[in-house]
């Protein structure tokens, strides 16, 4: 990454532990920096993706907990039942 440094009038490569680049038009007050404003943890913008997060991982959980509602079992058993029972013929 390089950025323009205009008290050297050139562009210069930056690397970790060197300079760093200035700070853009406007992002200082009277010349002392100042941070960029950013919402605090607990604001909306930071808990709505945890909850939606939260809300996902707690319906993956209730689904694998609870039981199948698949009639595979029901139908095994039905079908074991009637081994060896002659079943009535009806039509051709």
């Amino acid at each position: 990454m390089s950025f323009y440094d205009a008290s050297v009038v050139d562009w210069v490569k930056w690397a970790p532990g060197l300079d760093t680049p200035p700070m853009p038009p406007g992002w200082s007050l009277l010349g002392v920096p100042t941070k960029v404003p950013r919402p605090a943890w607990r604001s909306r913008w930071r808990m709505i993706p945890v909850a939606l997060v939260v809300g996902a991982v707690v319906v993956e959980v209730v689904q694998a907990v609870a039981p199948s509602s698949n009639n595979t079992a029901k139908e095994a058993a039905a079908s074991r039942s009637l081994l060896g029972t002659c079943l009535a013929r009806d039509g051709t």
